[in-house]
């Protein structure tokens, strides 16, 4: 027969076991970052996380258009662009996409470059614009009326690439 201190040990075991397991499984879940997956990021600019992954429904699915995908669009609403002009831009902007040797998948508004100037003229909605996470641009969003809006890229030599209202 085993003494009364062996049954406690073994009884005190018993129960600190789950309890050790359940904490080693803690630490391990815990210790893995979502931002290390490779099909998800968290793009600089915008702030928006953009996930991917494998065999799950794509970030751009149920898009209404074929092109690129938008980040830190709907944060130039904050910056005084109506819901129409915003799609009008978006409408622009997936032109430019596929302007020339262009192949722009994605396309992200650094949000914290906004800045707008209010004129006579209009207003002008200014920010930096980065291509496919690595083309920089300066994007110049004019308008003056609720439904219209004109679009200038400039890219980081200011060399214009792109202008709305010269299509």
């Amino acid at each position: 027969m085993q003494s009364p201190n062996k049954n406690k040990i073994v009884l005190v075991s018993l129960a600190l076991l789950p309890i050790i397991i359940s904490l080693v499984i803690f630490i391990f879940i815990s210790s893995r970052s979502p931002s290390s997956s490779p099909t998800e990021y968290l793009d600089p600019g915008s702030g928006e996380t953009v996930s991917a992954p494998k065999n799950k429904t794509p970030e751009k699915f149920g898009a209404e258009t074929q092109g690129p995908l938008f980040l830190g669009f709907s944060k130039l609403i904050d910056s005084g662009l109506t819901a129409e002009q915003l799609e009008l831009t978006k409408t622009i902007m997936s032109r430019f996409s596929v302007t020339g040797s262009r192949y722009i998948t994605e396309l992200s508004v650094s949000v914290k470059t906004t800045d707008q100037d209010i004129s006579d003229d209009g207003i002008n909605l200014t920010f930096d614009l980065t291509a496919n996470r690595t083309d920089k641009y300066l994007c110049t969003i004019s308008y003056s009326g609720l439904s219209e809006v004109r679009v200038v890229i400039k890219d980081k030599d200011a060399k214009q690439v792109f202008d709305s209202s010269v299509e």
